[in-house]
């Protein structure tokens, strides 16, 4: 049986990059770091785990993709590029 469920809405710490499968190892150990040295100067307190979103993936190994890596955060800070601050829409699924 299904269940259909809504993901509310979050505000999020972003650091959005193009890359590939074979790249995205190396890439996430040091730009996940970075996400939370990018907390700590802002002020921002995390609301949640780290989220990896995933665009244009078709799972062969050189296709380039667009990943972000996404902080829930509470509260509004300024942050430094190449960080932004988004809204995330609310999601409905099974």
């Amino acid at each position: 049986m299904y269940e259909e469920r809504t993901i509310a809405e979050k505000r999020c710490l972003c650091l959005e990059s193009k890359l590939t499968l074979t790249e995205i190892a190396a890439y996430c150990e040091k730009a996940v770091p970075t996400v939370y040295e990018e907390l700590s100067r802002s002020g921002l307190q995390p609301a949640g785990p780290v989220e990896f979103i995933y665009y244009g993936i078709d799972g062969n190994p050189n296709t380039v993709f667009t990943l972000v890596i996404a902080q829930p955060i509470m509260g509004n800070a300024e942050v430094q590029s190449p960080f932004t601050i988004r809204n995330s829409e609310i999601f409905h699924c099974l």
